[in-house]
């Protein structure tokens, strides 16, 4: 159900980010898309890197954890691990943070 919900979200944020700049000199986003890892539905983000070495790195934008209840919590990665900004919020409500917060 929540993937169902996520499929739009994730094609505006592809449309948004992901263009490959004129002169890629830096990383840039190829590619955006969900994926499940055991009660997490990740946001998972291909870099494409203007060196090409290597080519391609994946790494996440946000996660949104089941927590019970129908309820999530929505987190962003940090340094070392995930930073939790909601808690126990709807899959709607998590859906629209990510989708008027998340740069990338």
């Amino acid at each position: 159900m929540i993937e169902a919900q996520s499929a739009p979200i994730v094609a505006k944020l592809k449309k948004r980010y992901c263009k490959k700049p004129k002169n890629p000199q830096f990383n840039w986003p190829h590619d955006l898309f969900t994926r499940w890892h055991r009660d997490a539905l990740h946001f998972v983000v291909i870099m494409r890197t203007g060196h090409d070495v290597p080519p391609e790195l994946e790494t996440h934008a946000a996660r949104i954890q089941h927590v019970g209840d129908g309820k999530f919590d929505l987190a962003a990665p940090v340094r070392r691990g995930w930073m939790t900004i909601m808690k126990k919020i709807t899959p709607e409500a998590c859906l629209e943070e990510i989708q008027n917060t998340i740069t990338l």
